[in-house]
């Protein structure tokens, strides 16, 4: 049986409340995730993006 986890996004220092709620697979891979955080913020895949784990960083090396 496939696990899920529940992401809950908030933006920080917005001039308003944006949040999003996400189910995703627990084994998503990093590329994935970052797809599907663009598709539920509305957004274009515009700025850079990073992500940081305990164990290493993953980051958008776009210049």
């Amino acid at each position: 049986m496939a696990k899920y986890i529940t992401l809950n996004i908030n933006l920080e220092d917005a001039p308003y409340q944006v949040s999003r709620q996400l189910l995703v697979p627990a084994k998503i891979d990093l590329y994935r995730l970052h797809y599907y955080i663009q598709l539920a913020m509305g957004w274009t895949n515009s700025h850079l993006h990073m992500f940081k784990t305990a164990a290493c960083w993953r980051h958008d090396v776009r210049e």
